[in-house]
């Protein structure tokens, strides 16, 4: 930076008390829309843009609490946020209770003891419910009710009741399982099976000849990567005033919801299909009739049966099942069917016709290409 050694540098808080005042005046993005506007101004961002689009783990800041971690400082939260730190009202309190605000350690117990453990475990719950109770008094007060609220998801989350009905730590993780009461939006995420992270996720946007960032948005790390796919496509045009005319993503991305977006948006999606673990009895190679009613698996045999049911955005679906008889008799019985009690079971996707692939998919696929399918293999792959 070409200074002298005796440089006297600004003290280290400075750029957090500026990013503060940016905040508080609801300022913090003003530096990255200039330089979007001197981008435009200057010729380097066309009016047209295609954009290149992924997701990148932003760790986060709190330190990643254990469960009773988590009650312990979620009972102190609530009981300070509802005033009872305060003389006059700490003297209602219980002893238990007051515990909590006097202190914030860990009980002196053995914690690799699992009986030391659970006691303790019931002791913490006892004392949360006494908590949340308290808090029903002041349940009109805003930042009473969140504090009470995340208390609840903890226990909610966290915990389940054994044979006995004692409070036990549930197997598997919540999927919206907090993580630190210090950092409230952080969450468990993955970049691949074996990258694990806590933090959050960004989903980031670079125009693919200036190579500019032209969008960064924060999700949480629990999300799928292409979920906000069309939310990172209207911030870009909406803060640059810029138009997506094409985005360029990995597999992740390449979803039924996200191709039927951009086609009602007139965007090009480029995204390639994921190749099926067994083609020859995949979802892919079933024929479904939509305004019959029915669906035609590999080995010829149909099925009109089918219900109604919830997709994972709670949009209602139809999900057809096969006759267990005729399944048994197939051939691909056991490389198509896992249920214990039922033939083999197709969901139709909610916009089905932009999300059925063929099953040699090996290539980017378009959105504007006619109802999903992939180009001829002599046709140039979109870049």
């Amino acid at each position: 930076m070409n200074l002298p050694l005796d440089f006297e540098p600004p003290h280290p808080s400075s750029l957090s008390v500026f990013r503060g005042r940016l905040v508080k005046h609801e300022q913090e993005r003003y530096a990255f829309h200039r330089l979007i506007r001197v981008g435009r101004e200057a010729g380097f961002l066309p009016g047209k843009i295609t954009v290149l689009v992924d997701s990148m783990a932003q760790h986060g800041a709190g330190a990643v609490q254990d469960t009773c971690t988590l009650i312990r400082k979620g009972i102190r939260r609530v009981l300070k946020v509802a005033g009872y730190h305060l003389p006059a009202k700490k003297r209602g309190l219980s002893a238990d209770l007051t515990a909590y605000l006097d202190s914030d350690r860990k009980a002196d117990i053995d914690w690799a003891d699992p009986a030391a453990r659970a006691a303790q475990l019931k002791v913490l719950v006892r004392d949360a419910e006494a908590t949340l109770d308290w808090a029903l008094q002041q349940a009109d007060e805003p930042e009473v009710r969140t504090a009470a609220w995340l208390l609840t998801k903890i226990l909610g989350d966290d915990l389940t009741p054994d044979e006995a009905g004692a409070p036990q730590i549930g197997e598997g993780v919540a999927e919206d399982r907090i993580v630190s009461l210090t950092d409230v939006e952080m969450r468990h995420g993955r970049k691949s099976a074996s990258q694990r992270f806590d933090g959050r996720k960004l989903q980031v946007a670079e125009e693919q000849t200036s190579e500019l960032i032209v969008a960064i948005e924060p999700v949480p790390a629990n999300a799928g990567d292409g979920r906000d796919l069309m939310t990172v496509i209207d911030v870009v045009e909406e803060q640059s005033g810029l138009t997506v005319e094409r985005a360029i993503a990995d597999g992740a991305y390449g979803t039924g919801d996200n191709r039927a977006g951009c086609q009602t948006q007139e965007v090009d999606l480029v995204s390639p299909l994921a190749v099926p673990h067994d083609a020859e009895v995949s979802k892919a190679n079933f024929t479904i009739d939509l305004q019959a009613s029915t669906v035609t698996c590999p080995q010829g045999h149909t099925t009109t049966t089918y219900k109604l049911v919830k997709d994972n955005q709670k949009r209602t679906v139809q999900s057809f099942t096969f006759d267990r008889a005729t399944c048994v008799a197939c051939p691909l019985f056991a490389r198509c069917v896992h249920s214990q009690t039922q033939g083999r079971t197709v969901t139709l996707h909610y916009h089905k016709p932009c999300s059925k692939p063929p099953v040699s998919a090996n290539r980017p696929m378009s959105s504007k290409t006619p109802t999903g399918c992939v180009p001829p293999s002599n046709a140039k792959s979109p870049s």
